[in-house]
């Protein structure tokens, strides 16, 4: 037996041709995580508390942004929000209006997950590539994007930070 790795997991995000987001592309994924709410009770001289609604947080995720014209994730990115319903373009202002972002498309494009909306899976495996455990965020929406920083005196690699916001996770053992 031997722990998790943090290291060793798929993540599989995007929800079709022209906005999936290649694996290996993902540096780091933030695991689900939630809070549940407190309410507090007054019985005369007496403070009571009990649990309220369960908020889940939402996560953070690193991509590396490829060159490669099919893998560049800035493009895919930006691919997402437009076809979500933002289109902003001054040139043509008449026959693009500025428009909202609708949750129910943005959600689709992030993963396939049907009539629902869409998924974000992710995958924690174990030293043979097997699944350990799985977990998987629905209806997922983009909140913001961070393109990265140029930086003449530096050589890293250029990242993009995506916050996701999502309504519950489900979590699920492979041998279940």
């Amino acid at each position: 037996m031997s722990p998790k790795l943090s290291y060793r997991w798929l993540l599989d995000i995007g929800g079709g041709p022209g906005t999936s987001i290649a694996n290996y592309t993902v540096r780091s994924f933030q695991k689900p995580s939630f809070t549940v709410g407190v309410s507090e009770y007054l019985n005369i001289n007496d403070l009571a508390y009990k649990p309220g609604i369960v908020s889940w947080t939402p996560i953070d995720v690193t991509l590396v942004d490829p060159e490669n014209t099919f893998e560049n994730n800035s493009k895919i990115l930006y691919r997402i929000i437009q076809e979500s319903g933002y289109v902003k373009d001054p040139r043509n202002a008449e026959q693009y209006p500025t428009t909202a972002i609708v949750k129910r498309r943005n959600s689709a494009l992030l993963g396939g997950g049907g009539s629902y909306g869409g998924l974000i899976t992710f995958t924690q495996i174990d030293s043979e590539g097997d699944t350990i455990e799985t977990w998987t965020l629905w209806n997922p929406f983009i909140s913001s994007i961070n393109f990265g920083q140029a930086n003449y005196a530096s050589d890293e690699l250029m990242t993009i930070s995506v916050q996701i916001y999502y309504d519950f996770a489900d979590f699920r053992l492979a041998h279940e």
